[in-house]
């Protein structure tokens, strides 16, 4: 049995919006009532489109925003109501790799500093030697050079400075990493190096990844476990296999028919969604989806479905799959 490391319960973060003083507080909804869990040495790939709440369930669970309700249960410990000092405890059992890696690293600082910062604030190292050779094991296993230690972000890639933010996030030994659109910002070539690389080292340290991006085929690469959200909510998830040999909810469907194939001689159904997707600041009724979906019926507009276990392992919140 896999132990689970991150458990999600009820999740939401509503943004408020500043009106007049005369109208009512309205909120944007980024994140709706998002359950999901993730087990220990598990790449958990969370997909969907531009402004669906991706990287804010990223940031919600490493405290970097403070939740509008909802249970994080990390370890075995709710981690929802922690004080400052067993946050700080915390965070170094948990890391994040940002999309834009020239934005995230110190333009005024070396690469041995970037590096060696997390490990010298939290005392982990008695000497300088210790620390030394620690942050230049680091800058191996990224596939960079001692060299590069003595030089700043401006001097390197993208592709380079995504391995010294990787090298950043593996200083502490944490247990758990977001990866939030890591390679979304590098050339094709650079991300499948980028990717291999996270591959190597998920299974090297035994890491927990929940990797967020918008890109299906990258998700199918990197991920065991696969979580579809849709303005703000989880609307399908479950193993890599199931979700792209048969997805169940037609938002998971529409998804995969618009994934290019290369053969020009297989045909497959193109399912196209009508409209735009709504403002999260005023969301429709019932299933988030029924403006838009192909195949809504009445109580889509009225109900919004439960998130139900309709496989093994596999859980999809859509009324054509309700118990009847």
């Amino acid at each position: 049995m896999s132990k689970t490391l991150l458990e999600i319960n009820k999740l939401k973060k509503h943004f408020p919006i500043q009106n007049g003083l005369l109208k009512r507080k309205q909120y944007v909804k980024a994140v709706n009532d998002v359950t999901l869990s993730i087990d220990q040495g598990e790449v958990f790939g969370l997909v969907g489109e531009s402004g669906c709440g991706k990287s804010t369930t990223g940031r919600l669970i490493l405290n970097l925003l403070e939740p509008t309700d909802g249970q994080i249960i990390f370890d075995g410990k709710d981690i929802s109501n922690l004080s400052k000092s067993e946050l700080r405890l915390l965070k170094k059992d948990m890391q994040i790799i940002f999309q834009d890696p020239f934005a995230s690293l110190d333009p005024r600082m070396k690469v041995y500093g970037i590096i060696a910062e997390p490990m010298v604030t939290h005392k982990l190292f008695k000497t300088k030697q210790e620390l030394d050779k620690e942050v230049r094991r680091l800058i191996n296993v990224v596939g960079l050079k001692d060299y590069h230690l003595d030089r700043y972000p401006h001097e390197f890639s993208g592709g380079q400075r995504q391995r010294i933010s990787i090298a950043r996030s593996l200083a502490l030994d944490p247990k758990f990493i977001v990866a939030d659109e890591s390679v979304s910002a590098l050339d094709v070539s650079i991300q499948s190096q980028i990717l291999n690389l996270l591959k190597k080292l998920q299974e090297e340290y035994n890491l927990t990844i929940l990797f967020i991006s918008h890109d299906l085929s990258v998700i199918k690469y990197i991920s065991d476990q696969v979580g579809v959200m849709y303005l703000g909510n989880v609307v399908e998830r479950g193993r890599k296999e199931d979700i792209f040999k048969d997805p169940l909810h037609p938002y998971t469907k529409a998804l995969l028919s618009a994934v290019p194939i290369p053969d020009p001689t297989l045909k497959r159904e193109r399912i196209i969604l009508e409209g735009d997707i709504p403002s999260p600041s005023n969301p429709p009724s019932g299933c988030p989806l029924h403006p838009r979906c192909p195949m809504k019926m009445d109580i889509c507009a009225v109900e919004l479905p439960e998130l139900r276990e309709t496989r093994t392992g596999h859980y999809v919140s859509c009324h054509l799959y309700a118990e009847k």
